[in-house]
């Protein structure tokens, strides 16, 4: 009886065991049919990056604008209006000096007698002198006109215009030089003959001072002449010149050009300067006299 209930217990034991061993296997078989499903949806999961299309909707879309609305310019100052500059940055001629334009045209100055030639109308032919203020005075009751410091095309350009209301266009005019104050440029300090010289065609520095009669021997400083031009009416420009290298070199390719209205400078030379100083204080005065004893 016993040996029966054992064997019952153990075919039980193994009928049980073999039934969890079936529901195991059917449990592991299961799970490969659903970790791929698992996996297979995970690879949609980096489409999260498409996070940018959700961008496009339209609650994103104000983004862009948004940034446009920060490039927009302030209330009063036109879209393609540009940063205009201060006063500390637009100069005018009359402020800061000008660049200088190569072959300059002649511009009038006071006394200049001009030549006014209308090509239809002779009757308005003149002959006029620029006056002391810079003004002509035309014919047919239109105003004066200022000249000075203008070219001929700008002076013939001022005379269109201010016969404008009077005359039918083509309004077609000539300005010629009649008479001019001649050019001159003036040359001091340590120099033979100082003073104001007239300018007869081109001339250099060099020879600008050989017509002042040269530097002054023993007092002159040749290695720093100074060379001043007028740049406009509020500035002049200073250039400093080694003559003396120049001259003993025997180099004269830097040797400038004059201008009308340039002023040259000699300056005096250090040793000279302090033989002069021989005039204030007597040497005399310093000296000692000894009288050797034998």
């Amino acid at each position: 009886m016993t040996s029966k209930f054992l064997r019952f217990s153990v075919v039980a034991l193994l009928a049980l065991a073999g039934a969890a061993y079936a529901q195991d296997n059917a449990a592991g078989n299961a799970q490969p049919s659903t970790v791929p499903a698992a996996a297979s949806a995970q690879p949609s999961a980096p489409a999260a990056p498409a996070q940018p299309t959700a961008a496009a909707s339209p609650d994103s879309a104000q983004a862009p604008v948004a940034t446009m609305a920060s490039d927009a310019k302030p209330e009063g100052m036109s879209a393609d209006s540009s940063p205009q500059p201060t006063s500390a940055d637009a100069g005018t001629g009359s402020d800061r000096p000008q660049l200088q334009q190569r072959n300059p045209r002649y511009r009038v100055q006071i006394g200049d007698q001009l030549g006014i030639k209308f090509e239809f109308l002779p009757n308005y032919s003149e002959t006029v002198t620029v006056q002391p203020d810079g003004y002509v005075a035309l014919e047919g009751g239109v105003d004066s006109i200022y000249v000075k410091g203008l070219t001929q095309p700008e002076i013939e350009d001022a005379i269109r215009k201010a016969y404008k209301g009077l005359m039918r266009d083509p309004i077609v005019v000539t300005v010629q030089m009649n008479s001019f104050i001649s050019p001159y440029f003036i040359c001091w300090g340590q120099v033979m003959k100082p003073g104001k010289y007239e300018m007869k065609g081109d001339i250099t520095l060099s020879q600008a001072i050989g017509i002042a009669g040269g530097f002054t021997p023993n007092t002159a400083k040749h290695s720093k002449v100074v060379l001043f031009r007028k740049v406009s009416d509020q500035w002049v420009s200073s250039q400093v010149v080694d003559m003396k290298h120049m001259l003993y070199s025997a180099n004269l390719s830097e040797d400038l050009h004059m201008q009308a209205g340039d002023m040259i400078w000699v300056p005096q030379n250090t040793t000279s300067k302090l033989i002069n100083l021989e005039k204030l204080i007597p040497i005399n005065t310093f000296r000692m006299d000894y009288v050797p004893t034998f």
